[in-house]
């Protein structure tokens, strides 16, 4: 007749065997983790062993799992994403690692603007960053229009990174969804993470880049057309 300690024993073997079949990390991770505690449970009522060499080797493997399982958690955490939170990274492309993408997003702020709205004013300080989600804006200097703004552009960026006061005015021409930040907070939060820093300035380098391509190409059309 098999005894308790036996059954546990063969119960922690049979956990192994399924849980590495499972598709869902935490899943497996948990199944080992059940597995190596039954693991010591019956090595130390069944061996008389000084040395314990099996229990060394499933605290072993239920330290390394409790921390892939806290990782894992940890992580998921950050890929909650809401339905405007993935419009704007498909957006912004993969150029950010998602948890730095979760820090940006929480440390901004969705607002919805009606129309000729202004944002930026030509020569006066900001105090905001601004992100288009949805609708379009215009560029003027000295009320002149020189440029059309669309969805998944930032707005602002030039002044964020020089410190010197806008050299043109923002205004939308429709109702806009747009995420703004702090700009003292956002330096703040770039300072304390030169991963983080770094992407920001990749991102405004690709922004920038788009912008002057279209700036272009709305010049040559006007010119074409007048």
């Amino acid at each position: 007749m098999v005894s308790i300690i036996e059954f546990i024993g063969h119960i922690s073997y049979i956990i192994f065997a399924f849980g590495t079949g499972f598709r869902n990390i935490i899943y497996l991770r948990t199944s080992l983790i059940i597995a190596s505690v039954l693991q010591i449970f019956y090595t130390v009522y069944s061996i008389n062993d000084i040395f314990k060499t099996p229990i060394i080797w499933s605290i072993a493997i239920i330290v390394i799992n409790l921390f892939q399982v806290a990782y894992i958690l940890y992580y998921k955490r950050f890929m909650n994403l809401s339905h405007d939170e993935k419009e704007v990274l498909n957006m912004i492309g993969g150029s950010l690692d998602i948890i730095n993408f979760k820090k940006l997003m929480n440390a901004g702020i969705w607002t919805t603007y009606r129309e000729n709205h202004k944002l930026i004013v030509e020569n006066e300080a900001t105090e905001k960053l601004f992100y288009l989600v949805e609708g379009d804006v215009e560029v003027t200097i000295k009320d002149k229009q020189i440029a059309t703004i669309t969805k998944g552009n930032f707005l602002g960026e030039m002044s964020f990174l020089s410190g010197e006061l806008p050299s043109a005015s923002v205004s939308t021409i429709n109702t806009a969804k747009i995420l703004s930040w702090d700009k003292s907070k956002l330096k703040n939060l770039m300072e304390k993470n030169d991963g983080f820093k770094h992407e920001i300035y990749s991102i405004f380098s690709n922004d920038l880049i788009v912008k002057i391509i279209n700036q272009n190409q709305q010049s040559i059309l006007r010119t074409v057309i007048n």
